[in-house]
């Protein structure tokens, strides 16, 4: 059983369990597993096949996960592109030779010219393996693409129990942790909060209202939520672990956090794992 074949069961074992909560509405297991068959439909009228190198635009949503589920099953080489510029979007686009850009929101499929790929996709495609590329700035501003092994990643999750943990999606949609996150909550039968606008009052009040256990976010992010008091405004007890990257934490905040959450034995403070599959990857140049 492949990878893809394998999450899919496993998705749809979970049924009528909630799997994704959006600003407007829940999305049951059941309805994902839909969602992902639909897109499957869609990829194969657009001409989508294996080894297209193909860039999702937009944000976390119900839609936008199940196009990369039905990309990984196509084995495709997946592109997540967030929100940005459309000259920087472009600059993605080309670096990653793109086959065909998704834009889920607008239920959008773009053919582009066929180009040549670098010989580390290529690789992928010869392999019949489906394939990530996410971009980093790195020390030039540029953009550098880094090429993973997107069925190692699905892999992981395999021998993972099944648990009721509630994850906020906080992430950006071209982070390799935010890719991470739901792809291994998906496996688990988590739940998943989609969080919109990503700022310190909504966070605190997205935790509050749906009972968040683990928030992955960054030292940064922590401080402005300590300037905007909401750890005092809100009830944030439900929270077991916070994962805060790989930025320094300054002592003054570590302190402020453990004191708001001392007594509460499930609650964690740390620096998240790296990604098991994340040891196999390269830099397109």
């Amino acid at each position: 059983m492949t990878a893809v074949h394998w999450l899919l069961k496993r998705i749809t074992a979970f049924g009528d369990k909630t799997a994704v909560i959006s600003e407007t509405r829940r999305h049951s297991y059941r309805e994902s597993s839909d969602l992902v068959f639909s897109w499957d439909k869609k990829f194969a009228k657009a001409g989508i096949n294996a080894g297209a190198v193909t860039a999702v635009c937009g944000d976390y949503s119900a839609d936008t996960i199940a196009a990369l589920i039905a990309l990984l099953g196509w084995r495709t080489i997946v592109v997540p592109i967030t929100q940005m510029p459309i000259a920087e979007m472009e600059k993605r686009f080309k670096i990653a030779s793109c086959d065909f850009v998704v834009t889920p929101k607008r239920d959008d499929i773009c053919v582009f010219t066929k180009s040549s790929k670098d010989p580390l996709t290529q690789s992928l495609i010869k392999a019949g393996k489906a394939g990530l590329i996410l971009f980093s700035s790195g020390t030039t501003g540029e953009p550098k693409g880094m090429v993973r092994d997107l069925n190692l990643m699905v892999e992981s999750y395999k021998n993972k129990k099944a648990t009721d943990t509630v994850l906020l999606m906080f992430l950006l949609f071209d982070h390799i942790g935010g890719i991470d996150t739901f792809f291994g909550a998906l496996a688990r039968g988590n739940r998943l909060v989609i969080c919109k606008p990503r700022d310190a009052v909504t966070v605190a009040a997205l935790i509050e209202k749906h009972g968040i256990n683990v928030f992955s976010t960054s030292a940064t992010f922590l401080a402005l939520m300590s300037i905007a008091d909401v750890f005092d405004k809100f009830n944030l007890g439900c929270l077991r672990r916070i994962a805060y990257g790989t930025e320094p934490m300054p002592q003054h905040l570590l302190y402020k956090l453990r004191k708001n959450f001392r007594g509460r034995g499930l609650f964690k403070l740390s620096a998240p794992v790296k990604p098991e599959f994340s040891n196999h990857e390269s830099l397109i140049r």
